[in-house]
């Protein structure tokens, strides 16, 4: 599972650069994070559109309210 300190931090717009291959299954490299070392090379630009898109990623998919909604929804399909 993926650490919730990691959907916090890219909740908030940080940089994700402690990559992890779990990581993959919910967000694209350079795209929503970048490696560390992959992050010397990266314009300024292109942080701010990473920081951008993981926090647009995050609160459009994986918010408290969206995982209680996949467990309610669970839980009637079970009833």
């Amino acid at each position: 599972t993926i650490p919730h300190k990691a959907f916090e931090a890219m909740a908030m717009g940080c940089m994700m650069v402690n990559y992890t291959d779990i990581l993959d299954e919910i967000a694209v490299k350079n795209i929503h994070y970048v490696t560390y070392s992959d992050f010397g090379k990266i314009t300024e630009e292109k942080v701010k559109e990473v920081k951008q898109a993981s926090r647009e990623l995050i609160l459009s998919k994986y918010t408290f309210s969206h995982l209680a909604d996949i467990v309610l929804n669970d839980i009637d399909e079970r009833i």
